[in-house]
């Protein structure tokens, strides 16, 4: 399986539900451009969604992996639908956490890209990773995160990210650089699971609106969870997943 981190994160995120699920099944995690291990990249090019899934099929090929599980979540799921999409033949299921196929409005999507280069603008500038997290997990669809006992640990493993390579990951990989893929749902013909926290009304909304779009698509929300429901409780996502991959018709 492949798994795809948010912004800010990094692979290890995932550490806590691959060592919950089957033993028999092997992961791949991987640190997008401007997170983790990956440093900065040659062009700011490079920094794209489309650049980034080609980079992984890339690596998927040297790693000689014809067809496997899909696994991303929030940045990383928008990147997995547009794997999913493009790459149809080298993924068996498609599990998108808290993740959208991006802003339907133009006028929306520009104003969403325009507060992103704000953010990006100001961890260009003053490069203030603590006021930038506080706001940033502040926000309502991570409800709940501020109180859940591994917190503190979060925000220690996102003080290590470089802002200026983050600024890149808002301007090119953000929500308001990204073409909406709303219109391409219903090709989608893998198993394709979505799953949130239930305390994340917004993107449960969206992923209502994404069944509309392919009836296909199966839909699961976590209790007692938000927007990054693998972090608040890796058990529930671990056995959701778990289910997901072995439900007999997949």
């Amino acid at each position: 399986m492949v798994f795809l981190h948010g912004f800010m994160g990094s692979g290890r995120d995932w550490e806590s539900v691959i060592n919950l699920l089957d033993k028999q099944l092997s992961a791949i995690t991987i640190d997008l451009p401007g997170h983790g291990a990956t440093g900065a990249m040659a062009e700011d090019s490079d920094y794209t969604l489309a650049a980034t899934a080609q980079n992984i099929i890339a690596l998927l090929d040297e790693l000689q992996i014809d067809k496997c599980p899909l696994v991303g979540y929030s940045l990383g799921g928008r990147l997995a639908l547009l794997l999913a999409l493009n790459y149809p033949d080298r993924f068996s299921h498609l599990a998108l956490e808290s993740a959208s196929p991006g802003i339907k409005d133009a006028e929306e999507r520009s104003e969403r890209r325009a507060a992103d280069e704000l953010l990006a603008a100001g961890l260009d500038q003053d490069g203030d990773m603590e006021t930038f997290l506080l706001r940033w997990y502040y926000q309502p669809m991570f409800y709940g995160l501020a109180v859940h006992p591994e917190f503190q640990r979060l925000l220690q493993s996102r003080m290590g990210n470089n802002p200026l390579l983050l600024a890149k990951s808002l301007r090119y990989m953000g929500q308001g650089a990204m073409e909406p893929l709303w219109n391409d749902l219903g090709k989608i013909a893998m198993p394709t699971l979505l799953i949130t926290g239930e305390n994340d009304k917004k993107y449960r909304e969206i992923f209502k609106e994404m069944q509309k779009a392919n009836p296909a698509f199966r839909s699961e929300a976590l209790k007692e969870c938000s927007h990054n429901a693998h972090f608040m409780n890796p058990k529930k996502f671990a056995k959701a997943l778990g289910a997901f991959l072995t439900a007999e018709g997949n």
